[in-house]
C-alpha cells in the first residue's frame, strides 16, 4: 500500500506499507483456494467466504490506519488506485478447484476483492487499471516515453529505501495517476 502526494508533474511517495491480509490472529490459510481444493464443495465455499470476510477485515485496519495517519498530517486521500488482473473472470468455484492454474489466479482475485471492499467501508473511492495496461495509460496521461516513467519511479524508490519491488512500482504508478494535473 502506498500514497503519493502531489500533482501529476511532481509525485511523491509519503507512505509504504504491505497490508498483511491473513494472519495468526486472523485466517490462518495463507493460500485459502489451496486450502479450499482439498474440501468438499459445501465446505469449500463457506471457507472461501470466511476468507474473504477475514481478509477484507484486516485490511480495513490497515487502510483505516493509513487513512488516519495522513489526516493526521493535515491531508487527506481523494482516491485511491488498484491494478486489477489481466485476465477474464473467473469460472465458479468448482470449476476453479479443479484447475491449479485457476487456483493460482483466484488467490490473487480474493486479496484484490478484499482490498475493494475494505476501502468501500473506508469511504474510499477506487479506480481500477489492469495492470497490463498501466503503463499504455501512465505514458498518454503523464506525457512521458515508458523509460521515463520508469526512471521517475525508481527516483521516487529511492527516496522511501529498499527494497523497491515491482509490485510497489505498479502500486507507486496507480496512485501516481490519480493525482490532479
Amino acid at each position: 500500500m502506498l500514497a503519493v502526494t502531489g500533482t501529476l508533474s511532481s509525485p511523491t511517495v509519503i507512505h509504504r506499507s504491505r497490508v498483511e491480509m491473513i494472519t495468526g490472529t486472523g485466517f490462518r490459510a495463507r493460500q485459502p483456494y489451496h486450502a479450499a481444493a482439498q474440501m468438499d464443495m459445501k465446505a469449500a465455499h463457506k471457507f472461501i467466504a470466511a476468507a474473504l470476510g477475514s481478509a477484507s477485515r484486516q485490511a480495513e485496519d490497515s487502510i483505516g490506519a493509513l487513512l488516519e495517519q495522513v489526516r493526521e498530517q493535515g491531508m487527506s486521500v481523494r482516491t485511491g488506485g488498484i491494478l486489477l488482473a489481466a485476465g477474464r473472470p473467473l469460472p465458479a468455484l468448482e470449476s476453479v478447484l479443479r484447475s491449479h492454474a485457476l487456483i493460482h489466479a483466484a488467490e490473487g482475485e480474493l486479496f484484490r476483492q478484499a482490498l475493494i471492499q475494505a476501502c468501500n467501508r473506508c469511504g474510499t473511492k477506487l479506480v481500477g487499471t489492469r495492470e497490463r495496461e498501466i503503463m499504455g495509460l501512465a505514458t498518454k496521461q503523464l506525457r512521458l516515453r515508458a523509460g521515463e516513467i520508469g526512471e521517475r519511479l525508481n527516483r521516487m524508490g529511492a527516496r522511501v529505501g529498499r527494497p523497491w519491488r515491482q509490485d510497489e512500482k505498479l502500486a507507486t504508478l496507480a496512485a501516481w495517476l490519480r493525482l490532479p494535473a
